[in-house]
């Protein structure tokens, strides 16, 4: 289980980039690529900075709370900001630095779960 999530979670970090690239290039209705690329590494920085900081609280919560319980939520979260990231109308919009905040939590504990399975189940 440990390895599968590991595998959806690095897949997921980089179509996370990738789309990032294409959709604020799409948003900002330009030709202009080259600031297009670095609002889309902006946002994705935003995201990996909460990716960090909340790696620690959801190592605690696996020890504590049920694996299973954490994992789903982490998913919701994932699940609800990419979601959400289809209503964003700017990528320099307050709407889209919330957006992967949300994506970050979620991410950051998949990543954190991931590597505590595969530590304690192999």
């Amino acid at each position: 289980m440990g390895y599968v999530t590991n595998f959806i979670i690095k897949g997921d970090s980089i179509l996370l980039s990738l789309y990032l690239v294409l959709w604020s290039y799409n948003k900002n209705n330009s030709q202009d690529y080259h600031q297009s690329e670095i609002q889309a590494e902006t946002l994705a920085g935003v995201c990996y900075s909460v990716v960090m900081i909340c790696s620690i609280p959801y190592g605690l919560l696996l020890e504590r709370i049920s694996k299973f319980k954490t994992l789903a939520t982490m998913l919701c979260f994932t699940a609800l900001g990419c979601f959400m990231i289809n209503f964003a109308d700017d990528p320099k919009s307050l709407y889209s630095y919330i957006t992967m905040v949300i994506i970050g939590i979620g991410i950051s504990g998949l990543y954190t779960a991931a590597l505590y399975l595969i530590n304690t189940y192999s």
